[in-house]
């Protein structure tokens, strides 16, 4: 589950922060509608100035962020993470949502593979930035839609300004990972992606 998560992190977090990173590319820009996936019953107003990841991109994407991942951690990663929908938002702001299937047998608890999540992208993060950077981590639980979501948090600093957050949440509908992901380097681009996420309606349990 490590992997579905922090590989996509990590290359929009060191686009700021590092130089010759990968970009976003084949994107086509979206008018505000609402986007549906049937498989979780989940819908969400897009709002406006969001612009769509094709599916090419989004692998190339998760390959070169699990190069990075796996250089910080000196392990091998591999990455199952499936796409439902991603988006950029203006140069460096990120709306990602994928799935991933959950194995009790491989992955243990939920809540103690939610921790690792935590726990093994601050590594991998911390080990491959300067020691001038500081990162801070909150991990609780969130309400959306009258649903409970694992919530962890970041912020990466410099310079005594915040440089990037990083928000993820992540619920497990029977056997598979929901998780949905957020990375900006402002407050007004964290607010677009927070209402839409916010404002986003499940129709299951």
């Amino acid at each position: 589950m490590t992997k579905s998560i922090i590989t996509v992190i990590l290359v929009i977090i060191f686009s700021p922060l590092c130089k010759g990173q990968v970009t976003l590319s084949q994107l086509d820009t979206l008018p505000k509608n609402v986007f549906y996936n049937d498989e979780f019953k989940w819908k969400m107003i897009i709002p406006d100035g969001f612009i769509k990841q094709s599916a090419a991109a989004f692998a190339a994407q998760q390959k070169h962020g699990t190069e990075m991942v796996g250089k910080g951690l000196n392990t091998e990663i591999d990455d199952r993470a499936q796409q439902i929908c991603s988006f950029k938002y203006g140069q460096y702001g990120y709306f990602e949502v994928n799935k991933h299937t959950f194995s009790k047998k491989m992955y243990g608890d939920f809540l103690a593979s939610c921790y690792q999540i935590e726990n093994e992208f601050y590594t991998s993060l911390k080990n491959q930035v300067a020691s001038t950077f500081k990162i801070d981590t909150l991990h609780s639980t969130k309400t959306i839609n009258g649903l409970a979501f694992q919530y962890f948090q970041m912020e990466v600093a410099g310079n005594n300004k915040v440089l990037v957050h990083m928000l993820v949440y992540i619920k497990l509908f029977d056997n598979k990972y929901f998780t949905v992901l957020m990375v900006y380097p402002d407050d007004a681009s964290g607010d677009v992606m927070l209402t839409a996420w916010k404002n986003s309606k499940f129709d299951r349990n």
